[in-house]
């Protein structure tokens, strides 16, 4: 058996969270890559394969923008009820940010002090979804380019081309940080011997699977009304084949929420 270690699975200490803000803070980058190197150190004559995030782009979805993950800034927990923190406008994105910068970090970290004597790999694993327009006309194959590129290329563009998607800076303006010219000189973290695990996609797509969503475009009104109401309910129906979506109309509106939540 072939272990596959993954570094960091939604279990940032405490501490770091209350002291420094976690991954909001720049500074994590810095403690994460000394934590990555003492992994490396203690255990990669044995492990040869690394994962450093496990699905970033759910904690930051569910942590940041939805509240019912950690650091749950906008969840009321019993016994004890707070009034909701953050910016949920602007925090998924800058905390996207650094977990893409960190993850190039531990990467360079690990080709320059411990490629040629480990031989081993580092990666990434994402949680993506096939995303269809219910139909070809022009608005609904744009509704579904935008899901995916706010959904997977949201990270996966970065960790490739060094950038963001055209679509996110376009909707998203100021609120979605740049990457300087000296970060993006770390784009190439998904070349060589680095691994980007879509979901198990690229891997063991026979075991993990991956979910086909069909999506239409809908109106700004109907929108902020969804918007309103709790994003996350089309996270808990049942994932069926597509042929599903075109015929349930409970299931459309629950997934047009999860458009509506995107942006």
């Amino acid at each position: 058996m072939e272990p596959f270690v993954t570094i960091m699975h939604f279990d940032l200490p405490l501490a770091l969270e209350q002291e420094f803000g976690g991954f909001l803070n720049r500074s994590m980058m810095n403690y994460y890559e000394d934590y990555c190197e003492l992994l490396f150190e203690a255990y990669g004559d044995r492990v040869k394969n690394w994962i450093t995030f496990n699905e970033p782009n759910v904690a930051t979805t569910f942590g940041y923008m939805w509240g019912f993950g950690p650091p749950y800034s906008r969840k009321c927990l019993p016994p004890k009820c707070v009034k909701p923190v953050g910016d949920k406008t602007r925090e998924p994105y800058i905390v996207t940010h650094n977990y893409i910068l960190a993850h190039a970090a531990a990467v360079k970290l690990y080709r320059k002090k411990f490629q040629a004597t480990q031989r081993g790999k580092v990666g990434i694993v994402l949680q993506v979804s096939d995303y269809k327009p219910v139909t070809l006309e022009h608005e609904n194959v744009a509704a579904a380019q935008r899901l995916l590129d706010f959904h997977t290329g949201w990270y996966v563009e970065p960790l490739v081309f060094g950038h963001y998607p055209q679509s996110l800076k376009v909707i998203l303006k100021d609120r979605l940080p740049t990457f300087t010219g000296k970060e993006r000189k770390m784009k190439d973290i998904s070349t060589g011997p680095c691994l980007i695990i879509l979901n198990g996609l690229m891997a063991s797509a026979k075991d993990m699977g991956f979910t086909t969503l069909i999506f239409k475009t809908i109106s700004i009104a109907c929108q902020k009304n969804l918007l309103n109401g709790s994003m996350h309910s089309s996270m808990a129906i049942p994932l069926e084949p597509p042929r599903l979506f075109a015929n349930n109309l409970l299931t459309e509106l629950l997934v047009e929420k999860g458009v509506s939540g995107m942006m």
